[in-house]
């Protein structure tokens, strides 16, 4: 096994009052880089969250903050679950995923269930702990719930709970819904949170009960169901703004994370 080289950006940007942003990268395993952006929680910090933004997973993380996604859910709110007193890392494909075009990024060749994904995720976990002692969780949206799923059901023991937004239910070409993972071997808690109107046709809220009963060894399961918003661009149904990227509700979403976060 290659040994782990950490590489640390020492610029730093504000991103909020008293909460600073700076990009980070490590070399992971298997000899690809990881680039992510570190936003350091507000007060009495309680956890670190790791950020899983949805489609290609590409946000171009930078020392100017990221240059892409911005419109993604996880990515314009992570300023406010830092303000909730958590340390806030937000993910990068890694550099031997940021292609661009349709099935560029994590959508080629179904990275995000691969074992190399959970390796990736697996350095950065390490290398959060080596940081500092706090507990680890894992939050994803659309996409993302792919990713953070496929850690779960191969490492529960390496992290404290995950928190699934806007879950895929459906597989596609894409990807795989969360059923077809083996979600009996999540042994962590576990937050649902959906829009009851998600307009995304392989996000249904109506499919996550199903998905929520298959976690049989998880110690807590909840699923929360979420109303009002915007509905956003009628193109624009899967994008983060839309009710799929809870458009005008997002304090209530950021709330719901932080009380289950800080509940367990």
């Amino acid at each position: 096994m290659k040994k782990l080289l950490f590489l640390v950006s020492a610029f730093l940007y504000s991103i909020g009052a008293h909460s600073y942003e700076s990009l980070h990268e490590i070399q992971t395993t298997r000899g690809e880089s990881l680039k992510y952006l570190f936003l350091e929680g507000q007060g009495d910090v309680l956890a670190n969250v790791i950020l899983f933004p949805g489609g290609h997973g590409r946000i171009k993380a930078s020392e100017d903050g990221p240059k892409g996604l911005n419109g993604n859910f996880l990515i314009r709110t992570r300023g406010q679950m830092a303000a909730q007193g958590f340390n806030v890392i937000s993910v990068d494909a890694p550099s031997d995923k940021q292609q661009s075009g349709k099935l560029g990024g994590m959508f080629q060749s179904g990275f995000r269930r691969s074992t190399e994904h959970a390796s990736d995720i697996r350095d950065l976990i390490k290398k959060i702990k080596e940081e500092n002692s706090l507990p680890i969780w894992l939050v994803g949206t659309s996409r993302g719930t792919e990713s953070v799923t496929n850690f779960a059901v191969r490492n529960s023991d390496q992290i404290h709970g995950i928190v699934l937004t806007s879950s895929i239910v459906e597989s596609n070409p894409l990807g795989w819904g969360l059923a077809e993972y083996d979600l009996e071997e999540i042994t962590v808690p576990t937050l649902f949170v959906h829009h009851e109107k998600d307009g995304c046709d392989k996000t249904q809220a109506s499919g996550i009960p199903r998905i929520a009963k298959k976690l049989s060894n998880a110690p807590l399961v909840e699923v929360k169901i979420v109303t009002g918003g915007k509905k956003g661009k009628p193109k624009k149904v899967c994008g983060g703004k839309s009710h799929h990227g809870y458009l005008g509700v997002e304090d209530k979403v950021v709330g719901i994370m932080a009380s289950f976060i800080k509940e367990h």
